[in-house]
């Protein structure tokens, strides 16, 4: 089966300390979407993260908004960066960032970018949110 070009991009969090410096795994992940943004240029993505259930403080930085710094930090156009800031775990990842893909009928490919552990986990997840309707890799 030939993989389909996505329309959206989308980076879950990976932990946030409360300042703006990734923590290792927002860092790896950032790093994921790195290695194939070139290829995917121009496409839009969605930094997904609130701060942790399991976390013990609100942090000041929230998982996307330390994502988005360090995109912009590399040279992403915050013009291509929609911020989804309220999740709080891979289930709520996949539900808001659905309710902003909704506003684009046209974004029906999403590629999610994880870690290699989380990787079957938040495909799961991910497919049972959004639905047939469109396609998650």
């Amino acid at each position: 089966m030939k993989k389909l070009k996505p329309d959206i991009l989308l980076v879950l969090g990976g932990g946030t300390d409360g300042t703006l410096k990734p923590t290792l795994y927002t860092k790896e992940r950032l790093h994921g979407f790195f290695k194939i943004h070139k290829k995917y240029e121009g496409i839009p993505v969605i930094v997904s993260g609130g701060y942790s259930t399991w976390s013990s403080f609100i942090p000041k930085y929230r998982e996307a908004d330390v994502m988005q710094h360090y995109l912009i930090k590399h040279g992403i156009s915050k013009k291509l960066i929609l911020v989804e800031r309220q999740s709080r775990d891979t289930v709520s990842n996949a539900y808001f960032s659905k309710l902003l893909i909704k506003k684009h009928p046209e974004w029906k490919n999403i590629l999610v970018m994880t870690t290699k552990g989380h990787g079957d986990r938040s495909k799961w997840i991910f497919k049972k949110v959004f639905g047939k309707k469109y396609s998650i890799e």
